[in-house]
């Protein structure tokens, strides 16, 4: 569809007419619930006004694209010529109790011909409405006056006019035509604010004179008239009484009068800024004699900065002689490692993560090495910060790892225990904000209200506390790592990597297909901007594919480019994991922008790649580290730097064929570097050589379960009716937009049912037919 404002004659304002405008005039004549019949209704912007009038819009357009426009708009839309169509019986007699021709008539060779054929499809009591342009305009006369006849795309002398009208001629168009016509209002402009931007200070006042005396419509620049057939019985409405218009030279002398008080008001705003001048420059007398004295002080200081000098020299050659001692104990340490890994045994190695929640960092983080370490023989287990066992569990574990715990009390009196059993500290975490000083780079901080901002900011100290305490650091990422180990910390990289229960899931859905869907995925309320990073291409897309949907799930906050389409978007809250994955699925692309790159995008994972791949999605994504390390650009995914590669690759990407083959190879690439499978033993060899020490007995299995552990808040879907999720997004009835669960929490919902295909129930047949075999745990 061609864009409307492309289009001639376009006018949005007409959809809520502000007043004093013709199509406000125009409205207000026009009756509730009546059928209108609009000629040369352009793109049907003033059929959106009339509608909330409770009116039934039926439009008349030439023009084949504004007409396209007109039909979203209006309730039928007929194309072609007026006069032909009235001529072939287009419309029914008596059909229309309003027959509106808004600035038309002017443009037709014959418009009494027309006015004439039109009262056959007046309902009786109907009546036709016109807005007309008026030709007699002092700013047409003056420009006249001077020889010109300015011609415009657009107004009074629009180059399509073929007629020209003034009072006397306008109402003689239709009294000729058998109706009885009056002018019921009148739009008025000053000379100087039409299209042809008079200079009225150039014509004499002879001249202005004369036009006011002689013309009383010398400032009207456009007549409202309604015309009823001559013989209906009901009387037409005349022009509403309403004051003589001010001449042109009274509104002249009237602005004149204004500016005057205009300028009296700036004579005194002047004469009080030179008092105030004034006091300043005593206040800028006393402050050179203050600067003089700290000049003074200055010097003093210099002074003691030099002395000083002289002792941080002293010092910084004792710091480099601590940091030789510093490589040597980093360099014993890595031997001793080396010797533990030798000598310890496997057994040994018993690992307790401390966490602060049961997020989905912690399923990434803390659940995930905690299975995979089970796997290789390691006792491993999770205890909350506020669990009252942990302290009583500590002796029964070598090594303690701190995910994203802050400092506190609590946690300090956990590290001096451990300590005191000389068990290992590490400190875990996937995110760079363990410093203050990566505060800057966070660009949603901006974003938050004032009180959140401070708990970010009182986070990263308390994070920072933590670190400092432990003996290791471990990240999610390469980046994380190197930043830990610029703040003095021997760091090591565990990636994250994409949970069994999706490899099996994939290989039950491998063969689903894959429908026009663009899958976008948002954790937390702090991603808004990444998404208004690719609104407008999106918006591209989706204008131009009619076919294609987006598919928006958790914390989403549309983009302004996106909320005129929210007809082709479902939204959902954040769901389940495990549900999730059966959306992803049914999807052809998964998007994963970020609106900036820098330290801390940098140091997020790829996990939104393969979480995405294992199904065979390919993914479109900024390249930021972690994505430019797994992903191979058109091979198994795509890197997008900018619009114009957001668009290509995304439409690449949307091509079924092109998109299974690239889908697939990252399928490969998941499973050769993302799963457990591929990352078998490497979680156990890193902790192995970091072995503590543990006095207490072997701990006892515990379930990774938040629900079972008593996580407050942690309310996931009971089985079944997890199934039931995953068997509609299986179908296609899951991507059904929702309201979003808090006014406060999101925009305006832009959830709408998208239409889909259901498929053939026989792949999920086989799903429950396990289920039953196997009860509903075997879907986790």
């Amino acid at each position: 569809m061609t864009p409307p404002s492309t289009l001639p004659y376009d006018c949005p304002e007409a959809m809520a007419p502000p007043a004093g405008t013709s199509w406000a005039a125009l409205l207000e004549q026009v009756p509730e619930r009546a059928f209108v019949l609009d000629v040369g209704c352009a793109t049907g912007s003033f059929a959106v006004a009339l509608k909330r009038k409770g009116c039934r819009v039926t439009g008349v357009e030439i023009n084949p694209a504004a007409a396209e426009v007109a039909r979203t708009r209006c309730d039928d839309v007929h194309v072609g010529d007026i006069a032909q169509l009235l001529a072939r019986g287009t419309f029914p007699a008596e059909a229309f109790d309003v027959v509106l021709t808004a600035d038309v008539l002017e443009h037709l060779v014959d418009p009494w011909a027309l006015v004439r054929e039109l009262r056959r499809v007046l309902k009786p009591g109907g009546f036709l409405l016109a807005s007309l342009p008026n030709v007699t305009h002092a700013s047409v006369v003056l420009e006249m006056c001077r020889g010109r006849f300015p011609t415009q795309p657009e107004g009074l002398l629009d180059a399509t006019h073929l007629r020209f009208f003034g009072e006397e001629s306008a109402l003689s168009l239709f009294t000729q035509g058998n109706y009885r016509a009056a002018i019921v209002a009148r739009i008025r402009h000053d000379p100087r604010h039409t299209e042809f931007v008079t200079r009225l200070d150039t014509v004499p006042e002879a001249v202005l004179g004369f036009l006011d005396a002689a013309n009383p419509n010398a400032t009207t620049y456009q007549f409202i008239i309604r015309a009823t057939p001559a013989e209906a019985e009901l009387d037409e409405p005349a022009e509403p009484p309403a004051p003589a218009p001010a001449t042109i030279q009274e509104g002249l002398a009237r602005e004149a009068v204004e500016l005057r008080a205009e300028l009296g008001r700036y004579h005194e705003a002047a004469v009080e800024r030179h008092q105030h001048i004034e006091q300043l420059h005593q206040q800028l007398s006393r402050k050179d004699a203050d600067i003089a004295d700290l000049d003074r002080r200055v010097r003093r200081s210099a002074d003691a900065i030099r002395e000083r000098d002289v002792r941080l020299t002293a010092q910084e050659q004792a710091i480099a002689g601590l940091r030789t001692d510093r490589d040597r104990w980093a360099d014993l340490q890595r031997r001793t490692r080396a010797t533990i890994t030798t000598v310890a045994p496997r057994a040994a190695v018993r690992v307790l993560y401390v966490t602060e929640g049961w997020d989905g960092s912690y399923r990434y983080r803390c659940k995930q090495a905690v299975e995979q370490l089970r796997r290789d023989g390691i006792a491993a287990n999770v205890m909350h910060v506020d669990d009252p066992a942990l302290q009583g569990a500590l002796p029964s574990y070598s090594i303690i790892v701190l995910f994203r715990v802050q400092w506190s009390a609590r946690l300090e009196a956990l590290v001096t225990s451990a300590r005191q059993q000389h068990a290992t500290l590490v400190f875990e975490i996937d995110d760079l904000i363990f410093d203050p000083a990566f505060e800057a780079l966070l660009p949603f901080l901006d974003d938050l209200p004032l009180a959140e901002r401070f708990e970010y900011r009182e986070r990263f100290v308390k994070l920072r506390q933590t670190f400092d305490a432990c003996d290791y650091f471990i990240g999610s990422t390469p980046a994380l790592a190197r930043h830990a180990t610029a703040l003095g910390k021997e760091a090591f990289v565990h990636p994250n990597l994409v949970s069994p229960v999706y490899v099996r899931t994939a290989r039950l859905l491998r063969r689903v297909s894959r429908l026009p869907i663009i899958a976008y995925v948002s954790g937390s309320n702090t991603h808004d901007r990444d998404l208004v990073s690719v609104g407008d291409v999106l918006a591209e897309i989706l204008d131009a594919r009619p076919n294609v949907r987006l598919f928006a799930c958790g914390f989403v906050d549309l983009p302004p480019a996106l909320r005129d389409l929210t007809d082709r978007i479902a939204w959902v809250p954040y769901q389940d994991w495990r549900v999730y994955a059966w959306a992803l699925a049914r999807c052809r692309v998964a998007i994963a922008p970020m609106s900036v790159v820098n330290d801390f995008t940098d140091g997020k994972s790829a996990l939104k790649f393969f979480e995405a791949g294992v199904f065979g999605v390919p993914t479109v994504a900024t390249p930021t580290e972690a994505f430019r390390a797994a992903i191979t650009d058109r091979h198994d995914g795509f890197l997008a730097a900018d619009t114009a590669e957001w668009r290509e690759k995304l439409s690449v990407a949307l091509d079924e064929e092109r998109g299974r083959e690239v889908g697939e190879r990252a399928r490969a690439t998941v499973h050769a570097r993302f799963t457990y499978a591929a990352q078998r033993g490497a979680l156990a060899a890193l902790l192995h050589p970091l072995v503590g020490r543990a006095p207490g007995p072997v701990p006892p299995r515990l379930s990774l379960d938040p629900v079972s552990r008593g996580a407050r808040g942690h309310v996931p879907p009971r089985r079944w009716e997890r199934a039931r999720r995953e068997f509609a997004f299986f179908r296609g009835a899951g991507f059904i937009g929702e309201q979003p669960p808090s006014p406060a929490a999101a925009s305006p919902p832009p959830g709408n049912a998208i239409t889909l295909t259901p498929l053939a129930p026989a792949p999920f047949d086989a799903c429950l037919a396990r289920i039953r075999r196997y009860g509903a745990g075997w879907l986790s």
